[in-house]
């Protein structure tokens, strides 16, 4: 009679060391895309704002079709088709540009909306930064009322909200 095949034979040290420079790879990358995406997204949110035609004309589509397009797909699409164009980039690399790119969309966005609500709520762009900076609690405007900003209870009361899962 043969014997059994077992398909599991343990972790050896091979393994762990394995699974450690993945994990070191995913914390690496994490920690360069979220980094570069941040300044990157700041910069281009800042651009949007601004509202400038060719920003509006040729970044905002590009981010848009960066943000809407799942993760996976772009990671595939990229990997796959960037040496069609001669570069040659390992998988590090391809993921790092793409996760850039794609963190870059989300802040832009976020960037952008912040700007306009700022300058919506505090009436200048100056003010909303003076606001951020030293905040308003006491401090009289120019027409002599006293303002400040609203905590998260004033605004939404004692009513607790029930999130729904």
């Amino acid at each position: 009679m043969d014997t059994p095949i077992s398909f599991f034979s343990g972790f050896g040290l091979q393994d762990v060391l394995f699974m450690a420079e993945a994990a070191w790879r995913t914390l690496l990358i994490s920690l360069i895309s979220i980094s570069l995406g941040t300044l990157l997204g700041t910069l281009f949110g800042w651009m949007l704002y601004e509202g400038r035609i060719w920003a509006t004309l040729f970044l905002a589509p590009i981010l848009d079709a960066f943000r809407s397009v799942p993760l996976i797909i772009q990671l595939v699409l990229f990997y796959n088709f960037v040496p069609i164009i001669g570069l040659n980039l390992d998988a590090f690399q391809s993921g790092l540009v793409v996760l850039t790119l794609y963190t870059a969309s989300l802040v832009a966005n976020e960037v952008r909306g912040v700007e306009v609500a700022s300058a919506s709520f505090a009436g200048s762009h100056r003010r909303a930064l003076r606001r951020v900076w030293y905040g308003s609690k006491g401090q009289s405007t120019s027409s002599g009322r006293t303002t400040r900003l609203l905590s998260p209870r004033e605004v939404v009361g004692d009513e607790t909200v029930p999130i729904p899962f």
